[in-house]
């Protein structure tokens, strides 16, 4: 096995997982538009107190206790994807 960092070039859509033993980083954009990140880490509902428990950055993404983020957030966020993507693609237009 390879202890050689791998360069990658991205396109302007790409969606890069990792797993949690894997080191990885992002180097400075120098590039004229914005960029964007997002890290999601998935833990099963049993293993919630080892984080503290569920709250506004550790949703309950599914299981028994889901709230389509009611309960993390105070606000249902279930289904707004699509609207939120929408609203920014017109504002930023």
């Amino acid at each position: 096995m390879s202890t050689e960092p791998a360069q990658r070039s991205l396109s302007f859509v790409t969606v890069l997982f990792f797993n949690y033993g894997t080191a990885h980083c992002t180097h400075a954009n120098t590039t004229d538009t914005d960029r964007a990140g997002l890290a999601l880490h998935f833990l099963k509902a049993e293993h919630q107190e080892l984080i503290g428990g569920a709250g506004p950055s550790h949703p309950l993404l599914s299981g028994p206790h889901y709230s389509g983020g009611r309960e993390e957030l105070g606000v249902k966020m279930e289904g707004q994807w699509e609207q939120n993507v929408a609203d920014t693609a017109s504002r930023d237009a």
